[in-house]
């Protein structure tokens, strides 16, 4: 027993003895037989009498099969660009560990993970409803992502040719050309933005892990069983999800310590094997293409740039008009006495209007509401002399004025000396204020009655 443990943890160990080990542990020998071609093979006759059905009947029914494939093949594709306008993806590749009990036996050690517990290390590919379309349930939860892959049919598959579609990984796989992995420095923004999309549409594998598990607890928290008990518990579950899913059943809601279970998942490794990258650079010149039509749209499109012109202006307008309504605002309630003075002489001598109605505009101006809680309205006692109603509406003003520097005072100025200059210098102010907006009252006065 010693020695075996001494072989397992030798540095000789490698991703072949874990490939032996499985197939001596799971598989079947691998015999390739020569398969005939039954419609070259047998006549018209003895074709019917094999299989019951004429060569016709058998084409045309390979013809529709491979319809139905390349229809639902387009839908998928078509779902997972909805996501990130990724193309060609026909599915997302991931592994999950399913914990496990320790199997025993001399080689239990190549179930532990690199978290510490043993597991089986599950591959599956779904699409974009989240749905399982391939799965692999026979490695160690020591195996490599990648290792899981590059012996799985999928990738046999693939190889032989599946047209132009694509399966997105993470990094722990190898790049090859049809298998499409994340950028691991970016530095364009094409390249970010390839990235981007990437993780977004691949996001789909781990969405459905969840799901999955969250569905079916035991997967998270460990199966108590033998091995090929295990794998037939896995693959029973998958398909559950997946009826569950056609059928659309509502998620399963879990406790926190499940949930946590199903979080913890083991980042992968990062692989750096590049076989192909004339691919991923074609789907990164592609999103830089994209990136680049989207900010000529504006100049192609006649309507779409008379669109962003009329909307430019409207908020060109509106925020200006919304800043000179503030400064406005701040500026009349703020005014001191000799702006006030100039501001009413101006006035007055450019509004062409009755002496009433513009000192009715001035009270307006000055009756502003919510100022130290009162509401000044000197309206409603206008007298037929413009220059009264000036004044009167001047004595709600400083009464306000002096309103608000008691408030400063009392906030800003707790010594009772510097107070006391306050009031001195708020008085000079007050009586300058007065003194100033008379002068204008007066000058405005003549120039009424003069028209």
């Amino acid at each position: 027993m010693a020695v075996n443990d001494v072989n397992i943890f030798s540095e000789s160990d490698s991703d072949e003895e874990l490939v032996n080990y499985v197939n001596i542990l799971y598989r079947r020998p691998y015999v390739v037989r020569q398969r005939p071609d039954h419609l070259q093979f047998w006549d018209d006759v003895d074709f019917i009498n094999r299989f019951r059905l004429s060569k016709e009947t058998v084409q045309e029914l390979l013809v529709n099969i491979e319809n139905i494939i390349q229809e639902e093949c387009m839908i998928i594709q078509q779902g997972f660009y909805r996501i990130a306008a990724f193309p060609r993806v026909l599915l997302a590749l991931d592994c999950t560990h399913v914990k496990i009990q320790s199997p025993g036996g001399a080689q239990a050690e190549q179930f532990r993970n690199r978290k510490g517990y043993f597991s089986m290390n599950i591959q599956a590919a779904c699409d974009h409803n989240l749905k399982f379309r391939n799965i692999v349930a026979r490695w160690p939860g020591a195996t490599h992502d990648s290792t899981i892959f590059n012996n799985s049919m999928l990738k046999a598959v693939f190889e032989d040719g599946m047209g132009n579609h694509l399966i997105l990984g993470d990094s722990g796989y190898p790049l090859i050309k049809y298998l499409i992995t994340p950028l691991l420095n970016p530095t364009t923004p094409g390249e970010n933005r390839f990235n981007e999309a990437q993780i977004r549409t691949r996001n789909v594998i781990e969405r459905a892990f969840g799901v999955w598990k969250r569905r079916f607890p035991v997967l998270a928290l460990g199966l108590r069983l033998q091995l090929p008990t295990v794998q037939d518990i896995i693959m029973a579950t998958a398909i559950l999800h997946n009826i569950a899913i056609v059928n659309n059943e509502p998620e399963v809601l879990v406790d926190e310590e499940v949930a946590q279970l199903i979080e913890n998942v083991i980042p992968a490794e990062n692989n750096n094997d590049i076989e192909n990258e004339s691919t991923r650079n074609e789907l990164i010149h592609y999103f830089n293409r994209i990136m680049m039509d989207s900010h000529c749209n504006l100049i192609k499109s006649p309507l779409l740039a008379e669109r962003f012109v009329i909307f430019s202006i409207a908020s060109f307008l509106v925020a200006h008009i919304l800043f000179f309504l503030g400064l406005l605002e701040t500026g009349f309630r703020r005014l001191d006495g000799f702006h006030f003075a100039q501001f009413v002489s101006t006035v007055g001598s450019v509004v062409d209007v009755d002496g009433s109605s513009t000192a009715t505009k001035f009270c307006e101006v000055l009756a502003t509401d919510g100022i130290g809680g009162s509401s000044v309205n000197c309206m409603a006692n206008l007298n037929p002399e413009p220059a009264l109603n000036i004044e009167k509406c001047a004595d709600h003003q400083e009464a306000e004025m002096n309103w608000l520097i008691e408030l400063e005072e009392e906030d800003n100025n707790p010594n009772e000396t510097t107070s006391n200059n306050n009031k001195s210098d708020i008085e000079k102010r007050n009586e300058e204020f007065r003194n100033n907006l008379k002068l204008s009252a007066n000058t405005f006065n003549i120039k009424h009655r003069a028209s």
